[in-house]
Parts: C-alpha cells; sequence; structure tokens
C-alpha cells in the first residue's frame, strides 16, 4: 500500500496546474500525488479561476472536479487548520504546506 501524501497544497498551486504556466507541470505532478487541499484552496481556486484565468463556470466544475478526484483528502475550514498554517504552530498532523 502506498503511503498517504502529506503535503498540502496552496490555491496558488492548484490555479498553476490549470496554467500554460512554466510551474504548471510541478503543480499537476503535485496534484496527481494525490496530496491533501482544503475548502478553502477550492474557493480561492474558483475564484481565480474564473477571474483571472476567464475560464467558464463549466470549465471551473470540471476543473474542480479533477481536483477533487485527485486529492485524497479535503480538510474543511476550521480553526485548528487556520492556526496550524498561518500562526506557525506546531503541526501534530505532520502536513507541509506548499506554496507557490
Amino acid at each position: 500500500m502506498r503511503s498517504m501524501p502529506r503535503e498540502f497544497l496552496d490555491s496558488n498551486v492548484l490555479v498553476y496546474a490549470f496554467t500554460s504556466d512554466p510551474r504548471a507541470a510541478k503543480a499537476q505532478e503535485l496534484l496527481e500525488r494525490g496530496c491533501i487541499v482544503g475548502v478553502q484552496g477550492l474557493n480561492e481556486f474558483t475564484n481565480v479561476a474564473r477571474r483571472r484565468l476567464g475560464l467558464t463556470w463549466g470549465e471551473v466544475r470540471e476543473a474542480l472536479a479533477v481536483i477533487r478526484t485527485l486529492s485524497r483528502t479535503i480538510l474543511p475550514v476550521d480553526i485548528d487548520i487556520h492556526t496550524q498554517r498561518r500562526c506557525g504552530l506546531p503541526n501534530p498532523m505532520g502536513i507541509r504546506f506548499l506554496t507557490r
């Protein structure tokens, strides 16, 4: 059995995975490893995909379906995750936060 990835993908990584940016290949590789994403990241991806990338709502729905399929874990927005990520407190889950 494969070990579960412990990396948490920031919304920037999700966005790059759906662009032609030079960082897209690495972002796609991380996404395909089954990393962890958060609901907030999905919300931020939706905003950027519509406003900056110009994706249609149908394209956004398809991209979100891909992200949800590839991500082994989707974390809710809660105070514990917020505190671990933003405040640099000890991380008992051992999750590495990957950003751009």
